[in-house]
């Protein structure tokens, strides 16, 4: 049971690093979309 929750805490922590890091690369590459979508 404490092996479960501690590898759940673990589980969470890695989502929250991925969406804060997902909206962090999703605006850089939405920047990256728009300048080949103007330059083409």
């Amino acid at each position: 049971m404490s092996i479960f929750t501690h590898g759940n805490k673990r589980i969470k922590h890695a989502a929250q690093i991925a969406v804060s890091s997902e909206m962090l690369g999703n605006s850089e590459s939405f920047a990256v979309m728009q300048r080949s979508a103007t330059g083409s």
